[in-house]
């Protein structure tokens, strides 16, 4: 699960990815939802929209597993749903996406 991920570097006092910090209103967490998972070097953005506005969130690196490949997967197929439904996200059974050829072919 996405809850159970521990972060790369451990010497703060949020030893797990999620939740990431949001800063937004108080009901973003719970109620807002995911709109995009976008992967930037070796960590991901999540954009949340809530009331009408996007949040985004950097999720913090961690150490494999599971991989960037299948956390982005699976965040990936919560596109639509709740923020608070993601913590509870299986990372394991998702398929990776397929990444875009350098080439551009």
């Amino acid at each position: 699960m996405l809850r159970s991920i521990r972060k790369k570097y451990r010497g703060s006092p949020r030893a797990y990815v999620w939740p990431p910090p949001w800063e937004g209103p108080d009901g973003l967490r719970d109620a807002g939802v995911l709109t995009h998972v976008r992967r930037i070097g070796h960590r991901l953005s999540l954009t949340v929209r809530f009331d009408r506005k996007d949040y985004v969130a950097l999720l913090d690196e961690w150490r494999p597993p599971p991989t960037i490949d299948a956390l982005e997967a699976a965040l990936s197929t919560m596109i639509g749903k709740r923020v608070g439904r993601l913590g509870e996200v299986e990372v394991g059974s998702a398929v990776p996406l397929p990444r875009p050829d350098p080439t551009g072919y």
